[in-house]
């Protein structure tokens, strides 16, 4: 498909993927959707001056560029926090007022951990339920962790 010289590329594109539900509609329910150009072509689009088009395209296309940098964003944040669990769960690294800067460490069962921790298999100390339970316990807790507010995480409990 290319546009004529009433419409820009962006414009249509942007067009295209607001009408794109309607439009695969109209492919029916076969292993590959195909849709005729006869089809196709009958399908409607509002098209403002090219000057608006092209400040709608642009407008779209921060809106565009801002959501990726985000999602950039928040994939470097869930790496930061992987790396900080694995530092924090493991007693590599440990929070402020609690152990030494320079661990001493013991072995277990689990690998090497700090000397002032212990390794304590699932179901001595802890209560396990059965069920649909644990589920919605792990959910809800899912849950309020999510409402927490992390920020500042890293100054207030990892400087140093």
């Amino acid at each position: 498909m290319t546009p004529g010289t009433q419409v820009d590329a962006e414009y249509l594109y942007y067009s295209l993927l607001l009408a794109s539900a309607r439009i695969a509609s109209l492919a029916g329910e076969q292993a590959v959707p195909i849709i005729n150009k006869s089809s196709f072509s009958a399908n409607l689009i509002a098209v403002p001056s090219l000057p608006e088009q092209r400040a709608i395209a642009a407008a779209l296309g921060d809106a565009d560029a801002l959501i990726a940098a985000l999602e950039a964003l928040i994939a470097k944040k869930r790496d930061l926090k992987q790396a900080a669990m694995q530092q924090l769960l493991t007693g590599k690294t440990r929070l402020l007022g609690f152990g030494s800067l320079v661990a001493e460490y013991k072995p277990s069962e689990v690998g090497q951990i700090p000397a002032d921790w212990d390794a304590l298999r699932l179901g001595s100390g802890i209560s396990l339920l059965s069920g649909h339970h644990v589920l919605a316990r792990y959910c809800h807790l899912r849950l309020h962790l999510a409402g927490l507010r992390l920020r500042g995480f890293y100054h207030r409990y990892l400087r140093g």
